[in-house]
């Protein structure tokens, strides 16, 4: 009886093993006993961190068992214990693998600036509403903050106000000055570092502004079409539209109808995108067509040139092999 119940757990032992390499969360299939048993739990939560839902309570207060889960998965913080939710360096490793985890931090941990700044490094902008209230109003950690993730700028409607915090958030995401005050969203600086970031940026911004030379030129050199933004005069100034055509092409067709006729531009264009030449001026597309007709007619000379000398050599081989066989005949 005995080698039968030995024989039974044995095979029990496998079937489980089996089951949990292939998927660490049979674990909550297993008995309590295999459940305290840190290789089985360890080998559940390598292969799936979250498996640290399922482990005793005694190795969900295991640091070891608990680090191994959350370098499989950050969120798996969730399921350790309170005292080890509360250890800087389980949380570190959390928030590391997935900004999120600073979610189940302890309170006191999630005022710590260095546990903060990775989470916000590790996800999006929803760490924010997160991350403790002490560190939200800590002016120098949120300038550090926003380098990483300028979304950030929205978790309080006070930073909208702050100059120096619009500032790094449009370097980061150019939109964000849509949310700024009047007088941010006319501040020229501001305003370049946004359309900098996104070229399109440029169709909500002053229109006096739209007529700022430096401004629309990092707006086109960021994103073509942002040249239909700007202002009459600066869409016949040759810098700009070179700037934009060579950011893509299509783009010319919001050029002044004076450099749609400047050969260098049209060519730019067209390298960038073929199809450009469709907006070039009348002049310069008669032309191209008149360069097309002659190449094509160049290229079908040459071809019956090729063709002409094929049928004489084609001839002269036949004739030769002509005279040869006569020749062979006679002898």
């Amino acid at each position: 009886m005995k080698r039968t119940a030995s024989g039974h757990e044995k095979v029990g032992f496998e079937i489980t093993t089996t089951a949990i390499e292939q998927d660490g969360l049979n674990l909550r299939l297993a008995s309590k006993r295999h459940r305290a048993n840190p290789a089985f739990v360890g080998l559940a939560v390598n292969q799936n961190g979250l498996a640290l839902e399922f482990a005793s309570k005694k190795l969900r207060d295991d640091p070891e068992t608990v680090l191994a889960a959350l370098k499989c998965n950050g969120l798996a913080l969730e399921y350790a214990s309170e005292r080890l939710r509360d250890t800087k360096t389980l949380a570190l490793e959390a928030v590391n693998e997935s900004g999120l985890a600073i979610a189940h931090v302890s309170d006191r941990l999630r005022n710590d600036p260095e546990i903060a700044l990775t989470a916000i490094k590790n996800t999006d902008a929803t760490t924010y509403l997160l991350i403790g209230k002490e560190l939200l109003q800590n002016r120098d950690f949120m300038l550090v903050a926003l380098q990483h993730n300028g979304l950030g700028i929205l978790a309080d409607p006070e930073f909208l106000r702050d100059r120096e915090f619009v500032l790094i958030a449009a370097r980061q995401k150019g939109f964000v000055i849509f949310l700024a005050t009047p007088e941010l969203r006319t501040d020229k600086e501001i305003v370049l570092a946004a359309v900098g970031q996104n070229g399109l940026v440029l169709h909500e911004v002053d229109k006096e502004l739209r007529g700022d030379r430096e401004i629309v030129l990092a707006a086109v050199g960021q994103n073509g079409l942002a040249l239909n933004d700007a202002s009459d005069e600066l869409r016949n100034v040759p810098e700009i539209v070179l700037a934009a055509v060579g950011q893509n092409g299509l783009v010319l067709v919001y050029a002044s109808e004076e450099l749609r006729n400047v050969p260098e531009i049209v060519l730019a264009a067209v390298k960038q995108s073929p199809a450009a030449l469709t907006f070039a001026s009348q002049s310069i597309r008669c032309e191209r067509r008149g360069q097309l007709v002659r190449r094509v007619a160049s290229i079908k000379a040459r071809a019956g040139r090729r063709w002409y000398y094929a049928i004489v050599f084609v001839k002269c081989f036949l004739r030769a092999m002509w005279l040869y066989e006569k020749v062979q005949k006679k002898h």
